[in-house]
């Protein structure tokens, strides 16, 4: 029997992105699918209009915050080759208004719990922006 199977996913889930909850940055945890699972308040903070993203596709996400379809197939590509992804400049238009963000996303592992196992993402706005 795996170690998994004691544990409730959704605690599990909710104690492995508590660090992202209070960061500065506007952070979310996916599965390996990109489909998102959690996020923190301040994404909701930085892209108020989207409103609950449970579940949604990231690439959907993406979309709806207007990034070019050069940066989300530049995203999806580099996650997959490298595991790991940095765009330094995403021009997004939030509620009229031009913000500049990066993106920082890290597949995860965990051995003992394979629900751990995604993608992980950070937002940070950029200073001026």
């Amino acid at each position: 029997m795996a170690l998994e199977e004691f544990f409730n996913r959704s605690n599990i889930l909710d104690l492995s992105f508590f660090n992202f909850r209070n960061a500065i940055t506007a952070c979310y945890f996916a599965d390996h699918d990109l489909r998102v699972l959690r996020t923190n308040d301040n994404f909701g903070k930085f892209f108020p209009r989207l409103g609950n993203i449970a579940n949604a596709s990231f690439h959907n996400v993406l979309e709806q915050l207007g990034v070019e379809a050069e940066h989300i197939d530049s995203f999806v590509t580099q996650l997959e080759a490298d595991g790991h992804v940095f765009i330094p400049k995403i021009p997004i238009r939030v509620d009229g208004m031009d913000k500049v963000f990066s993106l920082m996303s890290t597949k995860t592992h965990d051995a003992a719990f394979s629900y751990l196992n995604g993608v992980q993402v950070a937002c940070p706005r950029r200073v001026g922006s």
